[in-house]
């Protein structure tokens, strides 16, 4: 398993997939997974689905997927969060259209 420091940019898709179903295969809880979802477009017309994944009472384990329209807008978000989420301890893995923000506590 990667290190949550591990660049996944240039992992194939297949691979950085399979890390996005692992989170949901090791989660200790994942009868009690529950997901909420928000969609909304900003200001250009770009429209966004972002979809939480968290078991109640279990805040240190979480997996936020934020569907862009558009693959070029993932990828800028893809840069534009990485400093943060890798010192806040968040895996961040772009996959084409999609940003995967994963936080496990194994």
């Amino acid at each position: 398993m990667m290190s949550l420091k591990d660049n996944t940019s240039t992992l194939h898709a297949k691979t950085r997939r399979e890390l996005v179903n692992n989170w949901f295969d090791k989660h200790p809880r994942p009868w009690e997974i529950d997901c909420h979802w928000f969609s909304f477009n900003d200001d250009n017309q770009n429209e966004y689905n972002i979809y939480v994944y968290f078991a109640e009472n279990l805040f240190d384990w979480y997996q936020i997927r934020v569907k862009c329209r558009k693959a070029s807008i993932a990828e800028y978000l893809n840069r534009l969060l990485y400093k943060t989420t890798s010192q806040m301890g968040i895996e961040q893995i772009w996959i084409n259209k999609e940003l995967f923000l994963l936080r496990s506590s194994f």
